[in-house]
């Protein structure tokens, strides 16, 4: 577009200068200077409205990334210069480069990596098109539109289109906004340090590990050749931030094959299509394919890069801050928990090497827990305690399945929700059976049977109370069009009798805190007080919940 055409629409204050980026095949962006700030305008001249929308809306949910800042225009952030879509965004301090460190191509990695993780709850309910979406009739319309032209290079369609088809990866794998396009010309440094990406203009949801594998390609590139140091660069960067899962980790290879592919096969179309340049075609033909050709077999891939997902290069300092800091009570573990979490991480860093899942760690857990406590009706001193010790190593692996999510990333929604309570529940249902059956054993007294019975029913009532409770305020709040609260961690209570409650509720009565006093008196052989402190607790507590619940519906009914 003619640039005093383009000085005549602009709408912020006067202009000082402007000139149009060289980088860029299809979009043109300008950089523009006024007295107060400097600005770029981006034009997209084969997007749709739509298609900018998404991009609009991608970049506000990235707030706090490097990535570019937009600028409202009269109430919109999307404008229109002679019918074509145009976005302003503030320009951002850097510069291209065309050596990297090994340094800044991990920080590129990090970058990747934190995107897709803040991007993993990004929502958009409208259509959009991924440009490396291929339905069988796209392919087809591909392929004759490139086959009717008289471009070159046309015998390496079939083959690329093998390619992509085999080679997609699967929609199960993590997914969420890519980008589809980091390469150098779309990466900003300032003082060595990355200081911006741009060019959002093709993302979509995607696998993130095919925008892994793309981002790799594209800094992996020397001329027709591949250098997998700089590629390993990158991937040393990425997994510091997010690991991949093992079914990704796998996915890597392929994904690698499918983005030279189908960047390939996208700009045959492009090309036949007159939209992109002969020189960049050339390029992409030459050393873009050159790359392609030399792209080693899976087993020497995996070798040359001897990449390790990120449990193998981060230290147990590290894997601590990752994934035991960031738990919901992370900086406000009770005493026992500490103990747990020390014990944790190491069971966690062997557990990461495998295919196991958090859900499948919650089963183990469940499974110890129910052998542990069946050692109580062994007959003999020692069986308790082993039983007590099994129970203890079941809560390390307890916490082991929020750790794993952590650590990889695949945290479906439905282990702190369902599979992690269910699993308490079934634990305080059928721990106290075998309790009472063995200390009715060693004390020859049926009202212990009574004394666990109560403990089991006093329990399970209080977390029905809660579950009850949460279920109506869901309902009043969802009636009043109220939003749900977003989960935290508790506060501490400054009551005093709250204080007591609290800290006796976390550190004796929860979970983890009854391992302790189990072993203490399994060690003295005395597990009818554990029960009957139990009983007693377990009751107060319930009786705490229900006169709570009662008043507080009361204040509503009036």
């Amino acid at each position: 577009m003619d640039i005093e055409h383009i000085k005549k629409q602009w709408p912020l204050e006067p202009i000082l200068s402007i000139g149009r980026f060289e980088n860029g095949v299809i979009n043109e962006t300008y950089h523009v200077k006024t007295e107060r700030n400097q600005y770029v305008l981006r034009l997209y001249n084969y997007r749709k409205h739509g298609d900018v929308e998404f991009e609009i809306a991608l970049l506000h949910h990235l707030e706090g990334l490097p990535v570019p800042h937009l600028v409202e225009v009269r109430g919109s952030y999307l404008m229109q210069y002679d019918g074509v879509p145009a976005v302003i965004y503030k320009y951002l301090d850097g510069n291209h480069l065309k050596h990297f460190t090994a340094e800044q191509h991990e920080d590129i990695g990090r970058f990747l990596a934190t995107f897709h993780a803040k991007g993993s709850n990004f929502v958009w309910n409208k259509k959009r098109d991924g440009l490396y979406v291929f339905s069988p009739e796209r392919i087809e319309d591909m392929m004759h539109t490139v086959t009717s032209s008289d471009i070159p290079f046309q015998e390496r369609l079939s083959a690329l289109v093998q390619c992509v088809r085999a080679c997609n990866p699967a929609v199960s794998l993590p997914s969420g906004p890519i980008h589809v396009d980091v390469k150098p010309e779309n990466v900003l440094f300032y003082e060595g340090r990355l200081s911006g990406v741009i060019d959002f203009d093709n993302s979509y949801r995607g696998p993130f590990v095919f925008d892994l594998a793309k981002t790799m390609l594209w800094f992996g590139l020397d001329g027709p050749r591949l250098d997998i140091q700089k590629m390993k660069a990158v991937y040393r960067g990425y997994v510091k931030e997010r690991t991949l899962r093992t079914d990704e980790f796998d996915a890597l290879y392929n994904a690698m094959r499918f983005a030279f592919a189908s960047h390939l096969f996208v700009d045959l179309y492009n090309y036949a299509k007159g939209i992109i340049p002969k020189s960049y075609f050339d390029f992409l033909m030459s050393d873009f394919y050159g790359a392609y050709s030399s792209l080693p077999s899976r087993e020497e891939f995996y070798r040359y890069m001897s990449v390790q997902p990120s449990y193998a290069t981060l230290t147990i300092k590290e894997l601590r801050a990752k994934v035991q800091k960031t738990a919901p009570e992370g900086e406000r573990e009770t005493y026992s928990g500490k103990t747990i979490r020390f014990f944790s991480i190491f069971v966690t860093r062997f557990l990461a090497r495998t295919p196991i899942t958090p859900n499948q760690i919650t089963v183990v857990s469940v499974l110890i827990f129910l052998a542990g406590v069946s050692y109580f009706v062994i007959p003999g001193y020692a069986a308790p305690v082993v039983g007590a010790v099994l129970v203890y190593i079941s809560i390390i692996f307890d916490a082991c399945d929020g750790e794993i999510a952590r650590l990889k990333g695949n945290k479906s929604g439905v282990g702190d929700i369902y599979t992690e309570p269910v699993s308490h529940d079934i634990q305080y249902a059928l721990m106290f059976i075998p309790l009472s059956l063995g200390a009715y054993m060693r004390t020859g007294s049926v009202i212990i049977i009574y004394v666990g019975f109560a403990a089991a029913v006093a329990k399970l009532m209080t977390r029905f109370l809660i579950m009850r409770f949460d279920v109506m305020q869901s309902i009043l709040r969802e009636r009043r069009g109220e939003m749900a609260p977003q989960r935290s961690v508790s506060p501490v209570p400054k009551n005093i009798f709250k204080q007591v409650y609290h800290f006796f509720n976390r550190n004796i009565f929860s979970s983890v805190g009854l391992v302790f006093p189990l072993l203490l008196f399994a060690v003295i052989d005395h597990v009818d007080l554990f029960l009957w402190l139990y009983a007693a607790g377990f009751f107060l507590f319930f009786v705490s919940h229900f006169v709570r619940q009662v008043l507080h519906v009361s204040r509503l009914s009036k």
